[in-house]
Order: structure tokens, then sequence, then C-alpha cells
């Protein structure tokens, strides 16, 4: 009988004569063979691919081998059909994103365990919209859904992303365009820059993308230090300490202070200080109160926030950029499936109604929290309502409820007030004379004192 090894062989020599790439996916989403049409088509060898985790992911940190296995990443449910129709992706050398239309087949491996072979078209092709094939109509089109906002961030990465490395620039909106363009003239400089963002605003991402879109020498480092009971000497020392390593001229060491409005004020002195003197340290600042309110507040150093506001970026909260909710979400979803063994595709056209409509007062770490716990909660292919944390269900529904609810008006109520009104500036205009007040109103007397009694505007025994 033919040992399994040998029969593995024999599979991989006749893979390797055919024209289209061919790979293998295991169940743990790690790439287990490439032909060498795939091979040829990825431009790596074999070491490069192999044994990499293809996750359904578009992650911006990622190494040359690990970025060519999440553009093979098979769709979420995969293995649980008999075939899928999708789309894989890879960087060419000059950065041009080439896709192909795949068909991925599940199979057994010697084991009997779910695995996929995928067979990839033999050119490329941008007109392949991603399919999905054996689940319901209704099924299929969120599906799909899910994986066009997934291409969407794959083309981002590959245009944007891997210059910025921040999730909070995903977007089309005006909002997040403005804030490429801000982050890409605070990285053509070298001089402080503070970032006022909302509550939850995530702006040490943002302060790491605009370190990273300068494209840093590797001798330059970027210290992120938490300002809250921040002590003095430990910044003085670690300050002296990046200083002291030698840098080609022009370049900096970058310090990312978080949440600056909460630096204790001797922890000021020592950094203002230290910035007067000293040469190669640039600090990228994030605070939710602009500094010169602060200083107005007696909260900062006048001369320290006049010294970091040389370059102003504010981050708006998310409810002002709605338009850009389902590919953020999409993105921090699929970072949950980087980080972990489940795969979620995307999420219903409920949920992403519900993420756009929420007023998310805590920002972009909010959303970041509800997507975690609908990843983790996900029994299916695509988040589902009922997986969303129930507190926040019930906040939205509250909210709906309440936009669906027209406040109630009581006609009478209503009539009565203009009334009133009306014989309180006709008494006005007649300076207090009844009669007169009674004549312009085109009523008798009696009946403007019974009106004046009665709502108030006399005392019952005057005349």
């Amino acid at each position: 009988m033919m040992s399994e090894k040998r029969s593995r062989s024999q599979i991989a020599r006749l893979l390797n004569l055919l024209r289209e790439p061919v790979y293998f996916v295991d169940g743990q989403w790690r790439i287990r063979f490439c032909n060498r049409a795939c091979l040829e088509w990825l431009a790596c060898r074999e070491e490069d691919i192999v044994d990499r985790r293809c996750a359904f992911h578009s992650s911006f940190d990622l190494e040359a081998g690990d970025a060519l296995a999440a553009g093979l990443c098979p769709p979420p449910g995969a293995f649980e059909r008999e075939q899928t129709l999708g789309t894989v992706a890879c960087l060419t050398p000059d950065g041009q994103l080439r896709r192909r239309q795949a068909r991925f087949l599940r199979v057994h491996d010697g084991e009997g365990r779910p695995a996929l072979l995928v067979v990839v078209a033999d050119r490329d092709g941008t007109d392949t919209a991603p399919q999905v094939t054996d689940v319901a109509p209704d099924a299929a089109r969120q599906q799909s859904q899910a994986l066009a906002l997934h291409e969407q961030i794959r083309e981002f990465r590959q245009a944007v992303a891997t210059r910025f490395h921040a999730h909070l620039l995903v977007g089309t909106s005006a909002v997040a365009k403005r804030m490429r363009q801000q982050v890409e003239a605070a990285a053509s400089l070298t001089s402080h820059v503070v970032i006022v963002e909302p509550p939850g605003g995530h702006g040490t991402e943002l302060a790491k993308a605009i370190f990273y879109a300068a494209c840093p020498d590797p001798q330059q480092c970027l210290v992120p230090l938490p300002c809250e009971e921040l002590d003095p000497d430990i910044l003085r020392n670690t300050l002296q300490a990046f200083a002291a390593i030698p840098l080609p001229p022009g370049l900096t060491h970058t310090f990312i202070l978080e949440d600056l409005h909460q630096l204790p004020w001797p922890t000021q002195q020592v950094l203002y200080e230290f910035l007067r003197r000293a040469q190669g340290i640039r600090v990228i600042a994030t605070t939710q109160f602009e500094l010169m309110t602060l200083v107005s507040q007696g909260k900062l150093i006048e001369d320290l926030g006049q010294m970091l506001s040389t370059f102003l970026i504010f981050v708006p909260p998310i409810r002002e950029r709605r338009e850009d909710i389902p590919l953020i979400a999409q993105t921090m979803l699929e970072d949950c499936n980087a980080k972990q063994s489940k795969q979620v595709m995307g999420f219903t056209s409920e949920v992403l109604d519900i993420l756009v409509q929420h007023d998310w007062p805590n920002n972009y770490a909010e959303l970041a929290s509800v997507v975690q716990h609908a990843h983790n909660r996900a029994g299916g292919t695509l988040v589902d309502p009922a997986d969303l944390p129930q507190d926040f269900r019930w906040a939205f529904q509250r909210r709906l409820r309440s936009l669906k609810e027209p406040e109630k008006i009581s006609l009478p109520a209503f009539l009565a007030q203009v009334e009133k009104e009306l014989l309180a500036r006709a008494l006005r205009r007649a300076r207090g004379n009844k009669s007169l007040a009674a004549k312009m109103l085109g009523v008798s007397r009696p009946r403007l004192y019974r009106r004046l009694v009665q709502y108030g505007l006399i005392p019952p025994d005057e005349e």
C-alpha cells in the first residue's frame, strides 16, 4: 500500500504541473501547500508563504509573508460549504494590488478534518465581484456585502494604510479625507503636534500614524507615555536616555504623551525645561481639551502649551462620519479575526443600520468594545443583532422609541395659551384700560373680564 507521505508527494507533483495557481489551507487557516504557479504569481519562495496563517483580515501591521497570506484568506463559512467563489489578491513589488477569482473547494485532510483546496484563475482580473454559493439568497446578499467591505479595506491598506497604519483613517467621507491630509502634513514636519480628541477618540493610534507616515529611519524610536500620574523623575530619566541616543542630522525620536490634560504640574515643569534645551526630541500629545483652554483654567503651564501647539489636529466624534462606520467596524472585526481562531465575515444589514444610527458617546473606543463583544458571541458567519451587547441593544431601542414617539400636543391647552397671550398683549397696549382692550379684541367688557380672571391676569376683585 502506498504510504501517505508518498501519496502527498505525488499529489504535489501533479498540482505543480497545473497552469493555475493552487494552494491548500488546513482547518487552522494555515497555508500548507502552494504549487509552482501560485509561487510565481505571488513572486515569493515556498518558505515565505507555507505555514503562514491566512485569517480573514486586512490588518495594517504585517510582515511581508503575513501580508501575502492575508491576501489569500478564504471567506469565513467556506469550510462549511462544498464550494465558494471569491477573490484573492497579492501586492506586486511595485505596490499594485493584483486580484484574481478563486474557487474554494472543501476537501478533507489525511485525518478527515475539513480543509480547503483553492484554485485560482490563471490571469488577473479586477471585475471579479465576491460571490457566495450554496446559501439562501438573502444570506448570500448579506455575505456578499461583507465581502465587498473586506475588499474596500484591502484596497485602502494597499493605497493608504501602508503609510498610515491606522484604522481611524479608514473611510471615504470628507472628514476621513481631511484627517488623512492632516496626518500627511504632520508627518512631513518635525515640529510638535497636539491631537485634540473626544473621549474614546483613539488619538494614540493617530499619533502612531503620524510617526509611520514619515517612513521613519530604523534608528528613530517611538515612545508612548501615559500622562496620568507620570512621575517627574521617570519622565526626566526617560527623556535623557533617548536624547543620548545619537541620530543623523534632521531626525528625531518621538514621544507620544497620552492624555496631556492629566499630566501633573511638576511633570509639566520637567517636560518644559527639557524641551526648551534639548534637540532631537519630538512630542505628539493627545488631549480632550484645547491647550489654551487648559492654560486659562490653570491646568497647564502657558509656555509649555505654546511650545506644543505648533500643529493641531482635531479628531471629530464618530457620529460626524456615520458613512464611514461600516468600514471602521469591519476593520475592527477583522482585527479580531487576526488575533483569534474564530473567523467572522462581517455584519448583517440590520446590525450595520444599528451601528450607523447609534450616537456613540464614547466614540471609537465604544465601537471597538461593541465589535469585540459581538465577535466573541457570534455563532455564525455574520454578526446579527443578538450578538451585540445587551445594554447596547437596550440603549439603542430606547433611543429608537423616543424618535418614533412624537411630542403630544393638547389642542385645548395650546389654544388657551394663545388666548392668554393675546389678552395680556391687548391689556398692555391699552395700558390697563379694560374697555379699550375689549374693543381691540372685538369682545364685550364682561367677557374680557371673565377671561382675565380665568387666566389669572387680574385678581377676581378687580374691576
